[in-house]
């Protein structure tokens, strides 16, 4: 089953302004995508394409005109463009860890009705962005390409490259209203930034109190990760965005590569003189 792919109402605006402005030249913009997996998908596990339930364009960066290069069947990025873009896309993505940089999105404007993306397309963008894609859990790769339409101007058809590096059409992207709960839980905020993210960073500085190591990652779909070293063995906590109001908490016990899911009741770790009990009962 395919993913839905679905692109903000306002983003597509701006998708459409950029095209237009360059047509009949290739377009290129930055998506930014949420991912939506099945309820109950453990936040660790790699992201197969198979999985998502959606992929959501809920943000898209439009590069300025003077670090862009366009023709009418390539579009180049200038020197320099790299460096603005590493700042540009920081400031999207602070404080929204569901925000993902895992497409790219451009336009065949000599296309009508559908498209299909070519040789440089996949090994120069979908390939290098699916080894990158890897190294943060998700075996797959997204290109949107923009395609003209016979009667509704553009339209968006979208492609994957799946873990075995096959192409994968999924169709064209559907928008939707900026309060549709995908876009919401794209844009959600990280838990660091709320009263769970105070929590989270209290036990953390116990922890540290008590001598421990103890890091705290943002995963996908805004889960946060707390990682506890206690000699050999790792403790991890795995902390869903409404975890104090749901109890929605993981703990695992990592020891000599063998992890096993345990119990533990984390309000004992928001206190000195409780936390280190609690690890080494966790522990044992």
């Amino acid at each position: 089953m395919r993913p839905a792919v679905w692109i903000e109402g306002s983003c597509w605006d701006t998708v459409v302004a950029e095209l237009d402005r360059v047509a009949p030249d290739e377009g290129v913009l930055l998506p930014l995508v949420g991912l939506r997996r099945p309820p109950g998908s453990h936040p660790c596990n790699t992201i197969d394409l198979e999985e998502l339930l959606s992929i959501t364009i809920a943000d898209v960066v439009r590069i300025p005109a003077h670090l862009q290069r366009n023709s009418s069947v390539l579009v180049s990025l200038l020197p320099g463009t790299d460096a603005w873009l590493d700042g540009e896309l920081a400031a999207r993505v602070a404080g929204r860890p569901a925000l993902r940089s895992a497409a790219y999105l451009h336009s065949h404007p000599f296309a009508v009705e559908r498209t299909w993306p070519s040789a440089g397309d996949i090994q120069g963008h979908m390939v290098p962005l699916l080894r990158r894609n890897r190294e943060a859990a998700l075996n797959s790769s997204f290109s949107f390409i923009a395609c003209r339409s016979r009667t509704r101007g553009w339209r968006l058809q979208c492609f994957a490259l799946d873990g075995a590096g096959r192409v994968v059409d999924l169709g064209f992207a559907e928008p939707i209203a900026a309060d549709h709960g995908a876009v919401m839980r794209a844009l959600a905020p990280s838990l660091r930034r709320g009263p769970d993210g105070a929590a989270l960073k209290k036990m953390r500085q116990v922890l540290k109190r008590c001598g421990y190591r103890a890091t705290l990652d943002e995963l996908f779909d805004g889960w946060m990760r707390l990682r506890v070293n206690v000699g050999a063995r790792v403790l991890v906590g795995l902390f869903a965005q409404d975890f104090r109001a749901s109890t929605n908490v993981q703990w695992f016990l990592n020891q000599r590569g063998h992890t096993t899911a345990i119990r533990l009741g984390w309000q004992g770790l928001l206190s000195d003189d409780t936390a280190r009990t609690v690890v080494e009962a966790a522990c044992t």
